[in-house]
C-alpha cells in the first residue's frame, strides 16, 4: 500500500483529498519503469565493489579462503589475488549477468500495477542471498556465506525515496497544496 503523510497543519479536508487521490493511484508501472535502469546499475556497482555496501564478506573473511579460492583460481585461470566475489569468467557465469543485464534470460523484473519483483531466476542465488546450504565438496564443502543479492541498498533507497517524493509532490501540486512526503521508515516499508 502506498501512503502519503502530510507534515504540516493542513486541514482535515486537504488530508482527506490527498488520501483519496492516493487511493485513486492504481498503476505504478511508470514508476517501476523509471526504477529499472537504476536497479541494474546498482547490481553492477554491487558486483564491482564486491558487495561492500551490502555487507558481503570477502573470501578472506570466510572458510572459502581455505580451499574454494584455489579451486576457483584453477578453474578460471584467474590468480587468487585477482578473484572477485561471486564472479566467474565471462561466458561461464550466470549470477552476474542475470542481475546486471536486463536482456539476460534469467533476469527478473516483473511489474504489475501495484508491485514490482526484481532479482534473478538463477537457482542457487537464493542460497547466496540467505546464506544457506553448503558449497560442493570440490569447493571445500563449507557453509555458504550470506551475500545479499537483491537487497535494495542505501543508495538505491535514497533514489527511490526521491522518486516517490517526486510522485507525492506531483499529487500534492495537483491538489493545490505544497507539502507531502514520506518518512524513511515508510519508504523502507515499500
Amino acid at each position: 500500500m502506498f501512503e502519503i503523510t502530510v507534515r504540516d497543519s493542513m486541514t482535515d479536508e486537504i488530508t482527506r483529498r490527498i488520501n483519496g487521490a492516493i487511493e485513486g493511484l492504481d498503476d505504478f508501472r511508470p514508476l517501476w519503469r523509471k526504477m529499472r535502469p537504476r536497479w541494474y546499475q546498482t547490481r553492477l556497482s554491487m558486483f564491482r565493489s564486491d558487495g561492500r555496501e551490502y555487507g558481503w564478506p570477502s573470501y578472506e573473511q570466510t572458510p572459502e579462503r581455505e580451499r574454494y579460492v584455489y579451486a576457483k583460481s584453477n578453474i578460471t585461470g584467474i590468480p587468487v589475488d585477482r578473484l572477485r566475489v561471486l564472479r566467474w569468467t565471462p561466458g561461464r557465469e550466470r549470477l552476474f549477468p542475470s542481475l546486471t543485464n536486463p536482456r539476460d534470460p534469467l533476469t527478473v523484473y516483473d511489474t504489475t500495477r501495484r508491485s514490482v519483483a526484481m532479482g534473478t531466476a538463477v537457482p542457487y542465488a537464493a542460497n547466496h542471498d540467505a546464506g544457506r546450504g553448503r558449497a560442493p565438496v570440490w569447493a571445500g564443502g563449507h557453509a555458504i556465506p550470506r551475500r545479499r543479492l537483491v537487497e535494495l541498498g542505501a543508495s538505491y533507497l535514497r533514489e527511490l525515496r526521491i522518486g516517490v517524493g517526486t510522485l507525492a509532490a506531483e499529487v500534492a501540486a495537483e491538489l493545490g497544496t505544497t507539502r507531502a512526503g514520506l518518512t524513511s521508515a515508510e519508504v523502507d516499508a515499500l
